[in-house]
């Protein structure tokens, strides 16, 4: 995590994963995530990649990201 930053009951992350491509290969990826917390507990979350192409091309699933989304 590089950073972290809590609002009220929202909490806002940046971070950055590390993990192996169908290929076996090391990818790097930047994400941010968003929570909110009612009564100790997780109601909802979002997560943002900084590149939703590259993610889906490196993990193998580009052709069907592409159908879907554009």
């Amino acid at each position: 995590m590089e950073k972290q930053f809590v609002e009220g009951n929202c909490v806002f992350c940046l971070y950055a994963i590390c993990t192996n491509n169908f290929e076996g290969k090391t990818v790097c990826f930047q994400l941010a995530d968003y929570f909110e917390i009612e009564r100790d507990r997780i109601v909802k979350e979002r997560v943002f990649f900084f590149d939703q192409v590259g993610f889906a091309k490196e993990m193998g699933f580009i052709n069907e990201y592409l159908k879907k989304y554009l």
